[in-house]
């Protein structure tokens, strides 16, 4: 019997290493391993590497309950992307024509290379969770239970271990030392193009470790800087300092031609999971969605055992349903009963047909982008009737004007001619009063902090010059396009020409702001302007909108704000939604009060099915 046969295709009955008692078929079993007689390495700096042949039949295989893992042994868990043949091999079964011997021979000199590189690094014995010996790949039984409890092994181990088997030394060079910031970013991309950045078991065992080092193509551990907890960091950190002597990320890219190459703000919120969960914050669905939706598996189901890893909730694959959609709306359901709000502001997967990629161009962002939690509902307690949340929220009034402008355009000039068309707009709905034409375009529309606006306008006579410039712009004929006044009201605004402090963390001002990701959480082409009359007073507001359903199917909507709500690029009390029947048809995240005459009640969502991760679409 092969090497690998003993591995994967037999699970003899075993006494664990720790309380001596029978590993039966109902436990979690955890195997792990350690190069016999090689617990410690007398020099660790040597870089001459072992004679791999002749340690074969030194990989010592221990076998445990997994409790009895966590509780008695110093282990280092692996992440990383199988090998192709291994994959293969591990697909096809065990009766597969591939060559078992060749693959027997690659896990044992991989294992043997990851102990020794790990040995040169750290101090004292310890052993090894690496799931090409650590998992019977061919024991449907042990394998279904060993994989459930991946997320506890990679918390509770003492270090991970990430291994980026297709990238070199010469990149990390390149990205700290880099002579130039072609050199650096370069180096960057490199490391966020490596095949573990990609995939979806590798994104859920990062986020879930306590500590992380990175071992490179050579088995050499990588030193991690002492200002960053991980590289991956330390990658990020260097990404935004270059971004931060610029205006934006895209320049950034722009500089160094990495138009085809991912860079660190693309690769969902992966550092904002880790640094989360350091801190012991609950991760949201939305946020554990956007950072696995677009990443690859092999087995597609796998991507509910990673969601699940990440949720941290009482419900495992097995008691998913095997209708994929019906088990996303199943883990949707058990967040939101928790009081996690974010699945009600997802993009429903029949709206995401109706628009392509090109629309919304940052792909994954388009299904939420609204960031992770900061200020909870006033009422966090979701009940369900008939499979279907019901929440509090206020009750706003009706929609009864629609209107839709071009937000998107590769125009640099763009933003500029937006803004023009949206102040017209803006102050033909609100008249000459200058603080509620303030508070919809600066506030509601553009996404700014009101208070900020204000502060900015009260230097000097600011406020008197943006009334007569308001004046002027009333007065013009028709069709008259007056950019002079409207480019001059941005300024006095302080909507161009500076930073606005704020929610989106960027150097753009909030005028081109808009035709980035401000126009992406406003679902890009399918964004409108809503006009929204008070039930109670009758008073009429215009706020910005993303629409689910054609504008002709929007009039009438009744909107909705959940009081208190907030998330990273929305206002306070801003987020809410436009309901027909009780079906969602557009979501708003700027909707601040513009009245007190809203009531709470109960409202019931019709829960649409959600959007479906790529890889099981």
């Amino acid at each position: 019997m092969t090497f690998l046969h003993t591995l994967w295709a037999t699970v003899e009955v075993n006494r664990c290493c720790h309380c001596g008692n029978i590993i039966a078929p109902e436990d979690v079993l955890a195997r792990t391993f350690a190069i016999q007689g090689q617990h410690t390495i007398t020099d660790k700096n040597n870089p001459e590497k072992p004679n791999i042949s002749s340690l074969y039949d030194k990989i010592q295989v221990f076998h445990r309950h997994v409790k009895c893992l966590f509780e008695s042994v110093n282990y280092v868990a692996v992440s990383h992307v199988w090998h192709p043949r291994v994959a293969e091999l591990q697909r096809n079964g065990e009766n597969s024509a591939a060559n078992v011997d060749e693959v027997s021979r690659l896990i044992q000199e991989e294992s043997i290379r990851i102990y020794f590189g790990l040995a040169r690094s750290l101090e004292g014995p310890f052993e090894v969770w690496y799931d090409y010996i650590s998992v019977p790949q061919w024991q449907k039984r042990w394998k279904d239970d060993i994989i459930s409890a991946i997320p506890d092994i990679f918390t509770k181990a003492r270090l991970t271990v990430v291994c980026l088997a297709d990238v070199a030394r010469t990149v990390i060079e390149n990205m700290r030392e880099g002579h130039d910031i072609g050199d650096r970013m370069r180096g960057i991309s490199s490391i966020c193009n490596s095949k573990w950045l990609g995939r979806i078991w590798t994104a859920m065992e990062f986020t879930l470790s306590t500590e992380v080092r990175v071992m490179l193509s050579d088995h050499m551990v990588v030193r991690n800087n002492d200002t960053y907890s991980t590289l991956l960091h330390e990658l990020n950190g260097i990404w935004q300092q270059e971004v931060n002597h610029r205006t934006s990320s895209h320049q950034v890219k722009d500089i160094v031609d990495l138009k085809s190459s991912l860079v660190p703000w693309q690769l969902g919120p992966l550092f904002t999971t880790y640094n989360l969960k350091r801190q012991g914050i609950r991760i949201e669905y939305s946020h554990a969605y956007e950072m696995l939706t677009w990443r690859h598996v092999t087995i597609p189901r796998d991507f509910f055992h990673a969601f699940l890893g990440l949720l941290d909730i009482d419900l495992t694959e097995k008691q998913l349903s095997n209708d994929n959609r019906e088990a996303m709306l199943q883990i949707a359901r058990c967040c939101m009963a928790r009081g996690d709000y974010s699945p009600l502001f997802m993009i429903p997967e029949s709206s995401q047909k109706q628009y392509s990629r090109s629309i919304v161009p940052c792909g994954y962002l388009g299904t939420y982008s609204l960031g992770g939690l900061t200020i909870p509902p006033t009422v966090e307690h979701i009940a369900f009737r008939s499979g279907n949340p019901v929440i509090t929220a206020e009750k706003i009034g009706v929609v009864n004007l629609v209107r839709k402008v071009d937000w998107v355009g590769p125009d640099p000039d763009h933003p500029m001619e937006l803004f023009s068309v949206l102040a017209k707009l803006c102050l033909d709905f609100v008249g000459m009063d200058v603080y509620a034409f303030v508070n919809t375009l600066g506030g509601r529309i553009y996404g700014q902090a009101l208070q900020r606006i204000l502060a900015h306008l009260s230097e000097g006579n600011r406020v008197s010059v943006l009334r007569s410039h308001l004046q002027e712009l009333y007065d013009a004929e028709p069709n008259e396009v007056r950019r002079d006044i409207t480019d001059a009201i941005a300024r006095i605004m302080g909507l161009s020409g500076k930073p606005m402090e704020g929610f989106c963390g960027t150097k753009l001002d909030a005028v081109q702001y808009m035709n980035t990701h401000g126009h992406t959480m406003h679902r890009g082409r399918s964004a409108a302007l809503a006009s929204i009359q008070c039930s109670t007073c009758h008073e009429q507001f215009l706020i910005s909108v993303a629409l689910l359903l054609p504008a002709s199917e929007v009039l009438g909507a009744v909107a909705f704000r959940v009081p208190g709500l907030k998330y990273a690029f929305s206002h306070e009390g801003g987020m809410g939604m436009l309901l027909r029947d009780g079906q969602m048809v557009g979501r708003f995240i700027w909707g601040t009060p513009n009245c007190s005459c809203s009531q709470a009640e109960d409202v019931t969502i019709r829960l649409d099915g959600l959007p479906l991760p790529k890889c099981i679409t």
